[in-house]
């Protein structure tokens, strides 16, 4: 007759000499009831908490005979849960092991509330009946306890990895059919009550590996053999753009999958599992192929799928210690190569006057086309943005076809000076090509002779008076700080420091009893190191009488103000404006230099002259001479009886001259780098290299004393990395210089050690 356990009444007085079976009985009955899920009345249960307690305090021995009672009924009850899912067929396994799975893990549960107060004796030793005796490692509470047999019992190798497969097979294969059929659940279940057996581990253990061995492995196993399967399909059915843009979309599914219905599983790795087999390993060449043709044809929509397939490598190889460059560097490198030959087809062919601007803007053009693709398709990858700077700094240095337009240095430094002359631009639309000019600069790959040409190109503007403004000049200089190094740009400050000055002299000059000139005069007061003017003396030329007198007077403030200072005129350079009061119809104002001048006023009394008698009033080298000439026939002030100016050639004041404008202006082009010029930067920033290479190299014998030539070259290649290229032919020059020098020797016994002499 079955017992109804509503119908108990317990009422025992347990005593130290209390039999334990006795006591235990009433126990076990509720036990296997919860077990099998019978229902227990609250009395009873109530009844039952209060009899474990009673056992538990009322004498030392209960506590452990208690415990192993409990193992006894669990582990019996968990063989027969075996026995019968062994004998469940397989359509039906993951069903029967999730109901008996439910049942089970309701019943520890409330086991475990029930034998709350044996689990506190047993395992932590702190109630006030000493129970450290069973404190000792052997005993674990009832939830845990119920675990443990289940994986021992139940998840028996066999078992468990049938109940795996068919997991796996669901999972994997079968994921439409578990949400359309609402198995989604039961999978969750089965996957949930491995993790919860592996979570049960002692916790002094290291991490339990049950999970990853009995599921963590096998799933990503038989995943790796479905994406290999599902890769290859793709493969070919698909053109590589489309595989690309699949494959994104499958990644973000089998994201959201594996959330559903592994919520504890680590994405990472089944993250890593796609990356590995839909990319890395059978695509991988083909993918970076297309990834190639997709930046040779600019393919922007393409290159913004592909852009999200390297950030997937990068990551991984990132977690994986691998070299980024291992992988991409195929595809980093055909990105340089783009860069380089499009910016090489902008610039290489350029010729003319308004090469240097062509030459600026067009790399501008091309910066901003890269930049702008790197950012809106490759979201800023650096190694592209490290690709991009390395494709312009080898535009940079390389020369052009038409040698006529100058090197690259030379063009950037005639770009600086057209943005920085008088121009009708805005202020902040002058402000921001300026601050545009940077792009390009901090690419140049010479740039101590970029220093050069902006030097002489500045002092033409300065002292021609053609700059925009001091501020904006100053503002450029700036930017060139971050670029040329220390102190490089420590000359060109101190140009515009005269300026400054020269500007307060001439105020106070205006005010002194010393000036009595009746027209406007203005000098500009040179540092003679500071400024890159030829170092000639300046022949003596007739000037009106008015001007010779303003020059001893100013020459009198000079030299009174600064008794130390030397000062020495410099005409070449110098600006007049005077008006021709010869024409009747019309009056012109003409600005020219001092050489034009003294032609011109020979012309004062007389309406023609012959060239030699020009040469003889006016003592200028032949060349100097004709070209100045030159400049007042080309405005037709001056007409010349032959085509090319020679000695028998006569000039004639034009009296017919007829201009459309009022202000003519007349330049023999110094405002702009002529081939000597350039020849003679040239040389001076080969002079200074040469210097500093000698220096470099003392630097390092002095400290080093003796060294091999292949070592000197190293050591002064590392000191002049980043200030101008380095050829070994002027190398070998430079160290023989020094030997004639008798700063280094080269040692008899050896080829190429060289030693410092003190």
């Amino acid at each position: 007759m079955k017992r109804k356990l509503t119908n108990m009444v317990w009422d025992y007085t347990y005593g130290s000499n209390q039999d334990f079976n006795t006591a235990w009985r009433p126990v076990k009955v509720v036990v296997r009831d919860v077990l099998k899920m019978q229902p227990v009345s609250r009395k009873t249960w109530t009844d039952t908490f209060e009899a474990i307690y009673t056992m538990v305090v009322s004498n030392e021995e209960f506590p452990k005979l208690a415990y192993e009672r409990i193992q006894i009924i669990l582990e019996a009850h968990v063989k027969e849960c075996a026995r019968r899912l062994e004998r469940s067929p397989a359509g039906k396994l993951l069903n029967d092991y999730y109901d008996i799975w439910k049942s089970y893990d309701d019943a520890h549960q409330h086991l475990q509330a029930l034998f709350s107060l044996l689990n506190s004796k047993l395992c932590s030793g702190n109630d006030e009946t000493d129970g450290s005796n069973f404190n000792d490692g052997n005993f674990m509470d009832i939830q845990k306890l119920a675990l443990n047999l289940w994986m021992t019992e139940v998840l028996k190798p066999d078992l468990a990895n049938k109940i795996v497969r068919l997991l796996l097979d669901a999972i994997i294969e079968g994921r439409r059919d578990l949400l359309s059929n609402q198995k989604l659940f039961v999978m969750q279940t089965i996957i949930q009550s491995i993790s919860r057996v592996n979570e049960s581990m002692a916790k002094n253990d290291e991490e339990s590996k049950f999970y990853k061995e009995t599921f963590g492995n096998p799933f990503l196993e038989r995943l790796k053999d479905h994406y290999r399967w599902e890769a290859s399909k793709m493969l070919q059915e698909l053109s590589i753009s489309q595989y690309i843009e699949k494959v994104l979309a499958k990644l973000d599914e089998e994201n959201k999958w594996i959330a559903i219905i592994i919520p504890n599983f680590p994405t990472d790795y089944v993250k890593d599992v796609f990356i590995e087999h839909f990319i890395q390993t059978n695509s991988m060449d083909q993918i970076l192929s297309e990834g190639v043709r997709m930046i040779e044809e600019e393919r922007a929509d393409d290159l913004v799928n592909f852009n999200k397939i390297l950030k997937e490598i990068l990551q991984r190889e990132a977690h994986n210690n691998d070299s980024e460059t291992t992988t991409l560097s195929p595809l980093i490198s055909a990105f340089q190569n783009h860069v380089q030959k499009k910016a090489m087809e902008s610039v290489v062919t350029l010729e003319g006057e308004d090469a240097h601007i062509q030459y600026f803007e067009n790399l501008l053009l091309i910066h901003d086309k890269y930049t702008a693709l790197i950012q809106e398709t490759l979201e800023f990858n650096s190694l592209f943005n490290n690709a991009l700077q390395k494709a312009f700094q080898f535009v940079s240095s390389q020369k052009l076809a038409s040698r006529k337009s100058g090197d690259p240095a030379e063009l950037c430094a005639k770009y600086c000076d057209t943005l920085l002359r008088m121009s009708n631009s805005s202020d902040s639309d002058m402000d921001r090509k300026i601050d545009r000019c940077q792009i390009v600069l901090q690419y140049i790959y010479e740039m101590d002779a970029f220093l050069k040409f902006y030097a002489r190109l500045l002092a033409k503007r300065l002292l021609l008076q053609t700059s925009e403004s001091i501020e904006r000049e100053e503002r450029m200089l700036t930017m060139l700080d971050k670029f040329s190094g220390f102190g490089g740009t420590d000359m060109l400050k101190k140009m515009l420091v005269d300026v400054k000055v020269s500007n307060d002299l001439n105020a106070e000059f205006d005010h002194s009893s010393l000036n009595v000139s009746k027209f406007d005069f203005s000098v500009k007061v040179l540092q003679s190191s500071a400024w890159p003017l030829p170092h000639v003396d300046v022949p003596v030329i007739s000037l009106p009488r008015e001007i010779e007198c303003v020059i001893s007077q100013f020459t009198s403030f000079y030299t009174g103000k600064f008794k130390a200072h030397k000062i020495q005129w410099h005409f070449p350079i110098s600006k007049c404006v005077i008006k021709l009061n010869y024409l009747h119809d019309k009056q012109y104002l003409v600005s020219m230099d001092a050489y034009h001048l003294a032609v011109l006023m020979l012309f004062e009394y007389t309406d023609k002259l012959f060239f030699g008698e020009i040469k003889h009033y006016v003592p200028l080298p032949d060349k100097t001479l004709k070209l100045n000439i030159g400049a007042l026939v080309e405005k037709q002030i001056l007409t010349c009886d032959t085509d090319v100016i020679g000695d028998e050639s006569q000039l004639n004041l034009n009296l017919k001259f007829s201009h459309k404008a009022t202000r003519i202006k007349i330049t023999n082009h110094k405002d702009r780098i002529i081939p000597e010029e350039r020849a003679e930067t040239n040389r001076s920033v080969d002079n200074d290299r040469n210097c500093y290479l000698q220096a470099a190299i003392i630097r390092v014998m002095k400290a080093r004393k003796t060294l091999s030539y292949k070592d000197i070259v190293s050591e002064v290649l590392a000191q002049t990395k980043g200030k101008f290229p380095l050829h070994m032919s002027n190398f070998k020059v430079v160290i023989d210089t020094l030997v004639d020098k008798y700063y280094i020797e080269l040692l008899p016994e050896t080829q190429d050690v060289y030693k410092y002499i003190a």
